[in-house]
């Protein structure tokens, strides 16, 4: 997971190298951007082949705000440009409505900053996110939520929800997530990001933060860990992720006494 945690700390800091680079060089560092954003993007969720979307759809879009492209403090980047998703997935050929849609897209936005990182309220789904993917689903064919948050999220109300057919966890995506998220909606991309860390079914599986207080104790166990240890379940293990590939495994077989050693073929 080092490595998709390198990714998303790259998405963070992008788009400032690009601000101040000559006009050859931020080229160069917008298709890096533009990687990470791509590359980086979890998916959580894909029934009935949601996604990638049919060429010429239509879709219709949900969201309280812009996409957050960044953090705040430490997580904070200059750009050179600030598109929104709907203005990119036009671009790519699809066709934004506001009924009948083939495609509901409703994004889930959280900022972060040093000092309100992950208080419980931004790990739960209020009442009118949980109304707009809801309405998304009265509205489109299939529905496709995009998680926007530098963090992990509650999202047991929306995975066994019927009306959802796919999740995107694209986190901060930086300067070029707008473009990257239109191309993994269109199949221009194979989403291929990896959870860092376990979502559990409820927020009380976690240890309780002390928000107020000048100390906060850690036992040895943290995270994924801690939930393995406990016993508890999870919606979304460590190191979780689909992509638009099928895998079949067969000719399963052991090849020694102890079961240490098998062989199979993947296609």
């Amino acid at each position: 997971m080092k490595g998709l945690q390198v990714a998303i700390l790259l998405s963070l800091q992008v788009g400032c190298l690009v601000a101040f680079a000559g006009s050859s060089t931020r080229a160069s560092w917008t298709n890096v951007a533009y990687r990470v954003a791509a590359e980086g993007t979890a998916l959580l969720k894909n029934e009935q082949t949601a996604l990638p979307v049919a060429p010429g759809s239509t879709f219709c879009y949900y969201s309280w705000g812009k996409l957050e492209i960044c953090g705040g403090g430490s997580a904070f980047v200059n750009v050179e440009r600030k598109v929104d998703l709907p203005e990119m997935l036009e671009a790519t050929g699809l066709k934004r409505v506001n009924s009948d849609a083939d495609l509901g897209i409703v994004v889930i936005s959280r900022s972060a900053a040093e000092g309100r990182d992950i208080e419980r309220y931004w790990f739960n789904l209020p009442e009118h996110e949980l109304g707009g993917v809801n309405g998304a689903g009265r509205v489109a064919k299939k529905v496709v939520v995009i998680v926007n948050a530098g963090h992990l999220v509650n999202l047991r109300p929306i995975k066994d929800n019927p009306a959802v057919n796919a999740i995107l966890f694209c986190w901060f995506p930086g300067q070029e997530g707008a473009a990257a998220l239109a191309d993994i909606i269109v199949g221009k991309v194979n989403p291929s990001g990896r959870l860092p860390f376990a979502i559990g079914k409820k927020d009380s599986d976690y240890p309780d933060v002390k928000w107020l207080s000048l100390h906060q104790h850690y036992g040895y166990y943290n995270g994924y860990k801690k939930l393995e240890k406990d016993g508890k379940d999870v919606d979304f293990p460590y190191g979780f992720g689909l992509s638009y590939t099928d895998f079949e495994l067969k000719n399963i077989a052991l090849e020694s006494a102890d079961e240490e050693k098998a062989v199979f073929e993947v296609t």
